[in-house]
């Protein structure tokens, strides 16, 4: 079943529809991807309701043995190919393993160990020197170094390095990728450490290389996120467009970062660890740090790909995951009149030109008219936050959109009544505004 190309939405689908029949909750975050990795966070529910009740617990895994064939193994020791280490206070994952099997597999089990993953400095190329390799050899070494990176991020850059060749591999880039055996060799011991902490703060730190592919001259961007003391996630990929400095790259780098930070804050919080601070990354670069505090630093920054600005505009529109789901993504049309698009969409894609323009004067026609209530109760957010300096003036048809505002000017038959703060207006007897927010609230009880 594995080998269907189909095979994970497949078991996706089969355990959803077994989780919900047991009135569980399926994370939400956990949707996005069908990975069999990710199954020990694929269900949440309150602590008090299973973590902390034994007797539950195995009323659970009982349900799930009748609905699939498994077994109980007792606590866990070994997960396709992750040994688990499990003390009082901490936990202890590796794959060491996993990783003599690779050696041996490839005669490096007798190899010469080194201390590096990667030579300093080294940049290959895909036209590189010496004789071809044997390409189903080079993929096997590669997709076997790719697994060992699940628990040893220190490897992650030099993978990511050779399985750009596995096309034309040459001699030259196995010789990078034997690298990596040799520090393996070196490395057998080492281990991942999760010990129990008060102190769950949720960190990123990212960083890039500038134009490290001699090929294309794009750049690589890397990160990593802490939660407490223990690294549990990280990532190293190859930018998708060139950048025109070191800046240019760390900001594309960073703003990789915070989007995989604002999935992990979502998923966080649906396993009851909320981040109620903001979550800090760290950046190794003064310039990119300045401008993504302000978008339109200086007229250097022009070239900063728009890509990049539209997908952050785009993620606070709600609108990222709509545009990414077409075929084309940022590439999509727009018809004149809008009409490819929903009503609501289209209200949406006004206020994303207001955040591109940065326009010190917005105005609004109940913006929010024709959008879910998931959406409608997030926008009023988004306008406080990125347009606190602005003057933002409303024609409002509900109560809730105004509440929140400065000044409320209430027109009646085409007539000025009353001008003052909302608060005031309420309070004070006789006035238009109060009458309609009480009819509001009457109407809403109902």
């Amino acid at each position: 079943m594995l080998g269907i190309s189909s095979a994970k939405a497949m078991i996706n689908s089969s355990l959803t529809a077994a989780i919900f029949q047991k009135q569980l909750h399926v994370s939400n975050a956990a949707k996005t991807t069908h990975s069999p990795a990710h199954i020990m966070n694929y269900v949440t529910v309150d602590a008090h309701k299973i973590g902390n009740n034994p007797k539950m617990f195995e009323e659970f895994k009982e349900a799930m043995a009748r609905e699939f064939e498994m077994t109980d193994i007792g606590l866990m020791s070994y997960y396709l190919g992750i040994q688990v280490h499990q003390r009082k206070d901490e936990i202890f994952i590796s794959q060491g393993e996993y990783a003599k099997e690779i050696l041996k597999k490839f005669e490096m089990d007798n190899c010469n160990p080194v201390s590096t993953p990667v030579e300093c400095g080294v940049k290959i190329s895909k036209h590189g020197d010496g004789e071809n390799v044997n390409p189903t050899f080079f993929k096997s070494l590669v997709g076997s170094l790719r697994y060992l990176t699940c628990t040893r991020p220190d490897i992650l850059y030099g993978v990511g390095l050779v399985s750009r060749f596995m096309e034309a591999p040459t001699t030259s880039h196995l010789k990078v990728a034997k690298r990596i055996l040799r520090y393996i060799k070196d490395t057998l011991d080492y281990e991942i450490l999760y010990s129990s902490s008060k102190d769950s703060k949720f960190v990123g730190y990212c960083d890039s290389d500038w134009a490290g592919d001699i090929d294309d001259r794009k750049s690589t961007t890397g990160f990593v996120f802490f939660l407490g003391n223990s690294a549990f996630t990280w990532n190293s990929k190859k930018q998708p467009i060139v950048t025109l400095s070191t800046c240019e790259a760390e900001y594309v780098a960073a703003c990789s970062c915070v989007c995989h930070a604002i999935w992990l804050r979502s998923l966080l919080e649906e396993l009851h660890q909320p981040q109620k601070d903001a979550t800090k990354i760290f950046v190794d670069n003064k310039s990119a740090i300045e401008l993504a505090k302000n978008p339109v630093f200086h007229e250097r920054s022009k070239h900063i790909d728009t890509r990049i600005f539209l997908l952050k505009v785009l993620e606070k529109c709600q609108l990222r995951e709509v545009v990414q789901g077409k075929e084309t993504g940022l590439d999509s049309s727009v018809l004149q009149d809008g009409s490819n698009w929903s009503m609501g969409q289209r209200q949406l894609f006004c206020l994303g030109r207001a955040l591109l323009k940065r326009s010190r004067i917005l105005v609004l026609d109940e913006a929010t008219a024709s959008i879910d209530n998931a959406t409608d109760a997030i926008l009023p957010k988004i306008i406080t936050l990125e347009f606190v300096d602005c003057t933002v003036i409303a024609v409002a048809h509900r109560i809730p959109t105004v509440m929140d505002y400065t000044k409320v000017l209430a027109i009646s038959d085409g007539k000025l009544v009353e001008f003052d703060e909302p608060k005031k207006l309420i309070s004070k007897d006789g006035s238009l505004f109060g009458e309609l927010v009480k009819e509001y609230w009457a109407r809403a009880e109902k």
